[in-house]
């Protein structure tokens, strides 16, 4: 069973990073997530997910969801959105990036590997 999951996961994995994977966003980046997170179009935003999330639809994994650094600023101005606070700066970004181990050294690139995030949905029937 576990086998089975990592070959549908890995080959996922590795398609949809070298796809979407953004390393290390720079201030012209960050102000691109901040811009699609405040986006008051709903399409709009789920045209830019589409690609970190791999639909699986194996029981019992539904599907795996990638976080890079670009769209964890999408993510956190999304949900600063939606609690009413629509004033996301690039200080909230870096804040936010630092928070989760990517770490700015002045105006130049991150100075860690620019980590990404991974979380899967499993569904396990119920008899």
């Amino acid at each position: 069973m576990a086998r089975a999951i990592l070959r549908i996961i890995v080959p996922a994995l590795i398609t949809t990073t070298l796809v979407a994977y953004e390393r290390a966003p720079d201030l012209r980046s960050i102000d691109e997530a901040v811009a699609l997170g405040q986006s008051r179009d709903e399409a709009v935003r789920r045209r830019f997910h589409q690609p970190y999330r791999i639909n699986i639809g194996r029981p019992p994994l539904d599907y795996i969801d990638l976080v890079t650094p670009f769209r964890r600023v999408e993510l956190a101005v999304e949900e600063r959105a939606r609690l009413g606070d629509r004033l996301f700066r690039q200080r909230d970004a870096l804040t936010a990036l630092a928070e989760h181990g990517d770490d700015r050294a002045g105006n130049s690139a991150f100075r860690d590997s620019g980590s990404v995030s991974e979380a899967a949905e499993l569904r396990y029937p119920t008899r």
